[in-house]
C-alpha cells in the first residue's frame, strides 16, 4: 500500500467512526425504542384519551343507536295503551221519496262511540316485550360505542406504528448513505469492490420504495381515523403517543367469567331470549275473546229518543290457521334466540382465546427484543461498523448487521402494536375496560 493509498484509507475510517457511529449513539443499548427524529419532536400529540371523548360525541354511528334506544323507549307506551276509539254518525230513513226525520217514529239521526278492549294480559305482555326489545338497544348502543371506539384505538395504535416505522426507516436510510460514502471511499483506493457500493445503492431504494408504502399507509389511517370522529378525511392529526408497556395479567379464565358478565353481544341476546318469551306468552293469550263496548244515541225529531248499549266479543273461530301457527311461529323464535345465544357464546370464547394467545405472545416477543436481541443487534453492528474501518469484516457483514437491526427495531414497534390492538379488541368484546 502506497502513502497516499494508506492516508486515504485512514480518512475513510475517521469518517466511518465519526460519521456513523454518532446515528448509533443517538438509539439506548438498554432495549428501549430508540427516540423520534428530530424533524417529528415538536409535532402536536395525538391524545388518545381526547379522541375517544371526541368519537363519543360526534360518530354518526353512536348517536345512529342512541337514537334508535330513544325510538325503542317510545314504543313502550303505545303497547300499553288501548286502540283509538271509533265515533260514528248515521242516519235512519223511512223510504226513499223524501226525509222523515220528525215525522217517522223509525227514522233517526243517532252518534255512536265503540270501544275495543283487549284482554288485559295481552296489553302488560305487549308491553313487557316492548320493554325487553328498549333493553336490548340499549345494550346494543354500548355495543356500538364499545366497537367504534376498539376501531378508533386499533387506527391509533396502527398510526403510531407506521410513524414509528418511518423514524426507523429514514434513520437505517442515513446510515445506509453513509455506509455507500464509505463504500465508495475505499472503491477509489482499491479497498473494495464496486459491487459493495452498487449493493448499498440498491438497499437505499428498497428503503425508499418501503418509505411510500408507509407514507400510503399513515394516509390511510389517518383518513379512517377522521372518518370515525365525523371529519374530513384531509383533516390534519398529531403524532400519537407511544403506548405505555404494561404487563398482561389476565387468565383466559377470568376473561371469560366477565365477558359471560358483561359482554354486551350476550346480554343483547339475553334480552332478545326474554322478549320472544313474552311474544310466546301473548301468543297463547290470542286464543282468548277480545271485547268491545259501544254505545249511542239516537234522534228521532218530535219523537222520544232512544239510546243503546252494546257489548261485543271476537270469536277466535279460525284458530287453527291463525292462533297454533301464532304460538308455532313465537316457539320458533325463541328457539332461535336460545340456538343463537349459544352461537354468540362460543364465537365470544373464541375470540377471547385468541386475542389472549396474541397479548401473550406479544408480550413475550416484546421482552426478547427490547432486552436481548435489539441491544445485541445494535452491539453488533458497532462493532461491525469499527471493524469495516479499518477492513476487518467486508461490506456484506455490515450490510447484514445493518439490516438485523433495522428488523428488529420494526418487530419491537410491531408487537407494541399488536399488543395494545389485542387490547382493544379484548374490551370491545368484554364489554368493560382493561
Amino acid at each position: 500500500m502506497t502513502p497516499r493509498q494508506g492516508s486515504l484509507l485512514l480518512l475513510v475510517a475517521l469518517v466511518s467512526l465519526v460519521g456513523l457511529n454518532p446515528l448509533l449513539a443517538a438509539e439506548t443499548l438498554e432495549g428501549q425504542v430508540p427516540p423520534r427524529r428530530a424533524g417529528t419532536i415538536d409535532a402536536p400529540r395525538l391524545a388518545l384519551q381526547e379522541l375517544i371523548a371526541e368519537v363519543q360525541r360526534v360518530n354518526p354511528d353512536i348517536q345512529a343507536a342512541r337514537a334508535r334506544v330513544q325510538a325503542a323507549n317510545a314504543k313502550i307506551p303505545q303497547a300499553r295503551a288501548l286502540p283509538d276509539p271509533m265515533v260514528s254518525v248515521g242516519y235512519t230513513n223511512e223510504g226513499f221519496r223524501r226525509l222523515t226525520l220528525g215525522s217517522a217514529e223509525d227514522a233517526s239521526l243517532g252518534v255512536f262511540l265503540s270501544q275495543e278492549i283487549p284482554y288485559p294480559p295481552k296489553l302488560s305482555l305487549k308491553a313487557k316485550a316492548s320493554e325487553q326489545e328498549w333493553q336490548r338497544e340499549e345494550v346494543m348502543s354500548r355495543a356500538t360505542e364499545l366497537e367504534i371506539i376498539s376501531r378508533l384505538k386499533v387506527a391509533y395504535y396502527e398510526l403510531f406504528f407506521v410513524e414509528r416505522s418511518i423514524d426507523i426507516v429514514l434513520k437505517n436510510k442515513d446510515l445506509l448513505e453513509q455506509m455507500a460514502k464509505t463504500a465508495e471511499a475505499r472503491y477509489a483506493v482499491g479497498q473494495t469492490v464496486q459491487q459493495d457500493v452498487l449493493r448499498a445503492h440498491t438497499e437505499i431504494t428498497i428503503l425508499l420504495q418501503r418509505l411510500a408504502q408507509l407514507e400510503q399507509q399513515r394516509g390511510s389511517l389517518q383518513a379512517g381515523i377522521n372518518s370515525l370522529l365525523n371529519r374530513p378525511p384531509p383533516s390534519p392529526l398529531g403524532q400519537p403517543e407511544e403506548p405505555p408497556q404494561r404487563p398482561f395479567t389476565w387468565t383466559f379464565e377470568q376473561l371469560v367469567d366477565m365477558a359471560l358478565e358483561q359482554a354486551p353481544n350476550l346480554q343483547a341476546a339475553g334480552r332478545l331470549i326474554d322478549r320472544n318469551r313474552a311474544m310466546l306468552d301473548l301468543a297463547h293469550q290470542q286464543y282468548v275473546p277480545d271485547f268491545a263496548v259501544s254505545m249511542g244515541y239516537q234522534n228521532r225529531g218530535r219523537f222520544e229518543g232512544m239510546w243503546q248499549v252494546m257489548v261485543g266479543a271476537t270469536v277466535p273461530l279460525y284458530f287453527k290457521a291463525k292462533q297454533d301457527n301464532g304460538v308455532r311461529e313465537a316457539i320458533s323464535g325463541l328457539h332461535e334466540a336460545e340456538q343463537s345465544r349459544q352461537a354468540a357464546q362460543q364465537s365470544l370464547m373464541f375470540e377471547i382465546k385468541d386475542l389472549v394467545l396474541m397479548a401473550q405472545t406479544s408480550t413475550k416477543l416484546i421482552a426478547l427484543i427490547g432486552t436481548g436481541a435489539l441491544p445485541q443487534a445494535r452491539l453488533t453492528l458497532e462493532a461491525a461498523l469499527a471493524s469495516y474501518a479499518v477492513g476487518k469484516v467486508d461490506f456484506l457483514t455490515l450490510l447484514t448487521n445493518l439490516l438485523n437491526v433495522l428488523n428488529q427495531e420494526l418487530q419491537y414497534a410491531q408487537e407494541l402494536t399488536t399488543f395494545e390492538k389485542a387490547l382493544a379488541n379484548l374490551e370491545r368484546v368484554i364489554g368493560t375496560p382493561l
